[in-house]
């Protein structure tokens, strides 16, 4: 092989790398994080929600579309209470906000061991009544809830509270609905610790 040709292939091989380096280093450029439901779960500083301030106590609260509400994070919190009420309101956000009036309240049955006893009682007694008067089993209704960010707002130690407020995306089924109706939601929730253990005390649509 002559010493041209060698040059040749070298030059060319250069030229490839140049091109492919460029190009990777274009793509890291532009890449954008990867949001899952793993870590759309972790604490956030910046939370969707309504910004005037009401809040009712059934699920007849109506779809947030305000501007973002940037609600600092309670600095008290400790490492093991933090994951402890993180999961509790990831499990606890999902299925009180979800509900399918074909299969009854199946979700509620889920969380019922979250619950503080008076919390309990009027989810299972008086919620379940509002949920069934609004949706009756004769025209189909459902609602999906995501946990998109949770804020632990604010923690007292000594008493053993906690709020916080959890961002969530929500999405609705309806029988004359050709498509769903998706929104996002605040859900502010009131925690007590009860014999080491977290429970939700109140919960409120934003």
């Amino acid at each position: 092989m002559s010493k041209k040709i060698v040059l040749l292939l070298i030059i060319i091989l250069i030229i490839m790398i140049l091109v492919i380096g460029g190009y990777l280093a274009l793509m890291m450029v532009n890449k954008k994080p990867l949001v899952t439901n793993e870590n759309a779960n972790i604490i956030n500083q910046q939370v969707t929600g309504n910004t005037n301030g009401n809040s009712v106590n059934n699920n007849n609260g109506s779809p947030t579309n305000g501007t973002a509400n940037i609600i600092p994070e309670a600095e008290n919190v400790k490492k093991g209470d933090k994951e402890s009420i993180t999961s509790l309101v990831n499990v606890f956000a999902q299925n009180y906000g979800s509900y399918n009036n074909q299969l009854g309240f199946v979700n509620f049955d889920n969380i019922k061991d979250y619950m503080t006893a008076k919390m309990k009682e009027w989810v299972l007694e008086t919620y379940t009544n509002e949920i069934s008067s609004k949706h009756p089993t004769s025209e189909y209704y459902a609602v999906e809830t995501k946990v998109l960010n949770i804020n632990i707002s604010a923690f007292d130690e000594e008493k053993n509270t906690a709020e916080v407020r959890v961002s969530t995306q929500r999405e609705e089924f309806k029988k004359d609905s050709v498509t769903s109706n998706t929104f996002t939601q605040e859900l502010l929730l009131n925690l007590v610790k009860e014999n080491d253990v977290w429970k939700v005390s109140g919960a409120y649509w934003q």
